[in-house]
């Protein structure tokens, strides 16, 4: 059985990993969007 090369697998893998750390970076960093960064740094430093 001959081998053909397919990039659609290739491309789909790329795609799907992009938008797994797309939204897993936003949910990560949802709770802190909407605050002020003077508040979180004192936040961190108590």
């Amino acid at each position: 059985m001959p081998y053909k090369f397919s990039w659609l697998p290739v491309f789909a893998a790329a795609l799907i990993t992009s938008a797994l750390t797309i939204l897993t970076g936003w949910l990560a960093s949802y709770g802190v969007l909407g605050r002020k960064p003077l508040d979180i740094l004192r936040q961190i430093e108590s």
